[in-house]
Order: C-alpha cells, then structure tokens, then sequence
C-alpha cells in the first residue's frame, strides 16, 4: 500500500510506500488536489483517507468519482486545509 502525507498549510506532499506495487501520485493546484494512480495492473484498489494515522480504525473510502485519464486514475479533492493522510487500499 502507499500512503500519501501532505501539509496543506506549506503545500508540502510527502509520499511514504508501505509495501505495495502501486504508486500514488499527487499534484496540488490552487483548488484541488489530485490523486492518481496507473489504471493498468490490478484493479480494485480503494482510495481512503484518514485525519489522524493513530486511528487505525479512522480510514474512511473517499466518495468522490475516479476518472481515466492518460491511464490514470484519477480523483480531485478540494483543498481543505487541513493535514489528511491517504492510502490505496487493496481488497
């Protein structure tokens, strides 16, 4: 799985890789947010998002529709401003 760790406040984005055959990518914009990952490969993987990695009960599936592009796929997130933690979780 990889997890993804950013800090809205510095615009920073930090990528931490636990154990798993899929990156996760992330371009922030003014507005958004955008998580990607290769539409090729395994399939099923599940975007979720957590507020406090000390909950390891917290991850929640993000709802927001995932897109194809350029083999991609693709989800737009609006910047929140707060520090959200993401992961791609595998069935």
């Amino acid at each position: 799985h990889t997890r993804l760790v950013s800090d809205w406040s510095s615009r920073r984005v930090l990528f931490r890789s636990v154990l798993g055959p899929v990156v996760l990518a992330a371009n922030a914009s003014s507005t958004n947010l955008v998580l990607a990952w290769p539409s090729s490969g395994p399939s099923g993987y599940q975007l979720q998002s957590n507020t406090n990695l000390a909950n390891t009960n917290g991850w929640v599936n993000v709802t927001n529709s995932v897109s194809v592009v350029n083999g991609q796929n693709q989800v737009a997130l609006p910047l929140s401003g707060k520090a959200m933690f993401f992961r791609l979780q595998w069935p």
